[in-house]
């Protein structure tokens, strides 16, 4: 699903923000590559979007991906990301620190092409979550002077408004009911969103909270959205938490702040979907968390900062004149990894020249226009091997990051098997 918003005079914002059914993502979760996995593995995955038919009043172009960190669910080993023109991407920082990779192509980078990619390759290991409820003291309290609260007990107007007026009376009901402690009423919210909420594929992203509750239902991102309202009214700091797989799905569950033991993964959508499983402390998924909460700032170019709801897949800006047509496409996989990714930068500026290359069976095949050859460097910078004129192929002493540096063109950088 793509959502298209306008933002200033000839400039085009699209969001890809896909959720999935429940029944149906695990279906193909089952069939593909989470059925191959055992404990401990480390998976490379890999992510990337091609921005086609680029045409000539496209002014500035920026791509955004997201960033995985390790955390509760995940440890991340490496990092590997670039394009083949602009600046070779960035990792950037929201003004409260969530962390995203930015893309940025001007006019003169895009010249002679119809095509740009960006990619980003990371190894990475999933965790499960069991909380043991038993072992936490339920009698402390929160620290109300904490990042963690301050930044997750209050709401936006838009899609966390914890004293809506739907809000404040489904969060007395449920509090009354409860043993008023933060662990009953939270288990309690779980259940009534899951029991009260219907299913429904809207593909519109992410749902403002007056449409969830006029609609009843949502995917899993509104379902999420409402939990986390109810949570809040009761000052129970709470957040969304974004993610995706290696073979393409999409979810969204909610955390909790538990005092004494800190987060706590909430799945109202998969008790929907279940209602004899128990989602509730239980985490036992092959999700990456792209990032938590939603509302990201993020800066498109210099002094321009916009909201972005869920940076789950991409998100992608241009500006143009006259008329211009573009289109984004997505590509994620992954597979078990073999050996060690090697985190490495490139500090050459792209010059906007065609230069075109790919490895089969550890040769390096080129073609470019006009120029006199490429040499190829490992990591430590030493040169493995070159060649000269505008097409050719260079033999690869074994499997590693290499680094191309084709004459006059951007360097970049290839992965060999």
């Amino acid at each position: 699903m793509r959502r298209i918003i306008s933002v200033g005079f000839a400039c085009l914002v699209v969001c890809c923000l896909q959720q999935h059914l429940w029944a149906e993502s695990m279906a193909m979760r089952e069939d593909g590559l989470i059925r191959q996995l055992s404990d401990g593995d480390t998976i490379r995955v890999y992510n990337s979007v091609s921005v086609n038919n680029i045409s000539s009043s496209m002014k500035n172009l920026a791509v955004l991906l997201p960033y995985p960190e390790s955390n509760a669910y995940q440890e991340v080993l490496a990092h590997v990301y670039g394009s083949a023109y602009g600046d070779g991407g960035k990792v950037r920082n929201t003004n409260d620190q969530r962390k995203y990779l930015r893309f940025l192509f001007t006019r003169n980078q895009m010249a002679g092409t119809d095509n740009v990619s960006v990619h980003d390759t990371f190894d990475i290991i999933y965790k499960e979550v069991s909380v043991d409820f038993n072992s936490v003291d339920t009698t402390l309290g929160y620290d109300t002077l904490s990042y963690d609260y301050l930044n997750h007990i209050d709401g936006d107007g838009a899609y966390i408004h914890p004293t809506h007026p739907y809000i404040d009376s489904v969060a007395l009901m449920i509090w009354e009911a409860s043993s008023k402690t933060v662990l009953d009423y939270a288990r309690r919210c779980y259940q009534y969103v899951a029991e009260h909420l219907t299913y429904h594929l809207y593909s519109e992203g992410l749902l403002l909270l007056d449409t969830v509750i006029a609609r009843q239902g949502g995917e899993c991102g509104d379902f999420t959205t409402l939990l986390v309202n109810l949570l809040r009214n009761r000052h129970i700091p709470a957040r969304h938490v974004a993610a995706f797989t290696a073979d393409g799905q999409y979810h969204v569950w909610c955390e909790f702040l538990l005092p004494g033991y800190g987060w706590v993964p909430v799945d109202a959508t998969y008790k929907n979907g279940n209602p004899e499983g128990n989602y509730f402390g239980e985490y036992h998924e092959h999700y990456i968390v792209a990032h938590y909460g939603i509302n990201l700032d993020v800066t498109i170019w210099d002094n321009q900062h916009l909201n972005c709801v869920l940076l789950q897949s991409f998100a992608w800006w241009y500006n143009y004149s006259g008329e211009c047509h573009a289109e984004a496409t997505r590509e994620v996989s992954g597979e078990v990894a073999h050996g060690s990714l090697i985190p490495i930068s490139v500090t050459e500026r792209p010059i906007p020249e065609p230069f075109v290359c790919q490895v089969r069976d550890r040769k390096l095949y080129y073609e470019t226009q006009g120029k006199k050859g490429v040499r190829v460097y490992d990591v430590t910078g030493r040169l493995v091997g070159q060649a000269m004129g505008e097409s050719g192929c260079v033999t690869l002493p074994g499997s590693g990051v290499y680094i191309v540096r084709p004459e006059g063109c951007a360097a970049r950088k290839v992965i060999v098997y």
